[in-house]
Formats: C-alpha cells, structure tokens, sequence
C-alpha cells in the first residue's frame, strides 16, 4: 500500500509539472503572437489544442508587425564614429 501511494504521489507531481510547463509555454507563444500582432488568446488556446512545439514553429514564421522594435528593419547597429 505504501508503495503505491508514494508512485501516486509521483505520478500526480509529474503530471502537475507537465500541465505547468504546458500553460507557461502557452503564454510564451501566446506573448510572441501577440507581439506579431495576432490574437493572444486564440494562439493561447491553440497550444492547449496542438502541441506547444508546433505552435511555436508557426509563429515563429508568423512576419513582424512593422512598428514592432523587433522587427529587423527597426533594429540600429551603433558602430563607433
């Protein structure tokens, strides 16, 4: 009895790490859509829907929205005078 309550333990412990990895890869992914200027909610539940990894392979390829500091065209390489 001991020892299958202490696998339980880590069994649910495992779990609980891999669901919280889960959202807070969602928010990350979520967070570069939205910079990119897609719907962070729509991207957040779509990793939920779809694997975190495919998810960020999309936006990933997702373009940049011109007025974003981040996108290369904004982005100044201070070279001494």
């Amino acid at each position: 009895m001991g020892l299958a309550l202490s696998l339980l333990f880590v069994y649910f412990a495992f779990l609980t790490a891999v669901v919280w990895l889960w959202i807070l890869a969602a928010r990350a992914i979520a967070s570069a859509a939205f910079r990119k200027g897609r719907s962070y909610r729509s991207f957040f539940w779509l990793t939920f829907a779809l694997s975190p990894l495919l998810l960020a392979l999309i936006v990933a390829t997702l373009p940049f929205d011109a007025s974003d500091p981040a996108h290369p065209n904004n982005i100044r390489i201070n070279s001494p005078e």
